[in-house]
């Protein structure tokens, strides 16, 4: 941007040229054209960050909903399992539930701190415009009343009082221009320096969500991981070959087994065949 009053008509005298009229012009001109596209870019850029980020936000929380129906369906079979191997989805299932969660609280994070940061700078922008409006207003006035001034002396050269009214009017428009200018430099300027801080605030926040989710998210999944591990099979084997034993009800003799049925039955056949040769 250029900087304040430097192409301007602004001095403590009327006797200013047309060159120096097209300076302040294109001076002007440049201060607008500055200023109007950073806050476009603001404006745009994060009613569009806002939009995707919220998209973002919403589709966590549809991954949140589908974690919770996974969630159930392994505790539902995990209630008709053998010991050993229930434990295991058990913990699996609870770490799985905590992990959504943090989820959850991963996506309220976003929604309220993170897309509300980026949907507040349209308010901002609205009354960054009305500033640029109104003080690119006084630099505008200023040309017009130079303009002014320069006709009364072309053909009111003869009307003392009238020039006088009118050198009058541009000085004051020529002051009021100044003033509004320095103040447009150093409310740009402030706008910038507050964008850069919201910007380095609202991703260093995001950032930190996203950490500390992945960072709890780890220790949870470490810990269904090793009770997983852990799970000896051979027992819940052992589990399982006891319930294949069938044992009659009131009775506390081992279960039935065609296994250990076997040479019973056949030393029962070799007897009777011998029976019958002899």
């Amino acid at each position: 941007m250029a900087s304040a009053g430097g192409g301007s008509l602004r001095r403590a005298n009327t006797s200013v040229s047309l060159p120096d009229l097209s300076t302040t012009i294109k001076a002007n001109e440049h201060e607008r054209k500055v200023a109007d596209k950073s806050i476009n870019s603001v404006e745009t850029h994060f009613d569009e960050l806002a939009t995707k980020l919220n998209h973002y936000a919403v589709r966590l929380g549809k991954l949140r909903n589908a974690g919770d129906e996974f969630h159930k369906a392994v505790e539902t079979y995990a209630d008709e399992e053998s010991s050993g191997l229930k434990q295991a989805l058990h913990t699996f299932a609870e770490c799985f539930a905590t992990i959504q969660d943090l989820r959850h609280e991963q996506v309220q994070q976003i929604a309220d701190k993170n897309v509300q940061a980026f949907s507040i700078y349209k308010t901002k922008c609205r009354q960054a415009k009305d500033d640029v409006k109104s003080n690119l207003g006084a630099l505008d006035n200023e040309v017009k009343k130079y303009k002014s001034l320069e006709r009364l002396k072309t053909r009111s050269a003869s009307n003392p009082s009238r020039l006088a009214r009118a050198q009058t009017e541009f000085q004051k428009a020529s002051d009021e221009a100044g003033r509004s200018s320095r103040i447009l430099h150093e409310q740009m300027e402030e706008f910038e320096r507050a964008k850069i801080r919201e910007i380095k605030q609202i991703f260093r926040d995001f950032i930190h969500n996203e950490i500390y989710f992945f960072a709890k998210g780890l220790e949870l999944y470490t810990r269904a991981y090793d009770g997983l591990t852990s799970l000896n099979d051979e027992n819940d084997i052992e589990e399982f070959r006891a319930s294949m034993s069938w044992q009659p009800q009131g009775h506390s003799t081992p279960g039935f087994s065609r296994h250990r049925s076997e040479p019973v039955l056949n030393s029962h056949i070799e007897e009777q065949d011998f029976n019958e040769s002899v």
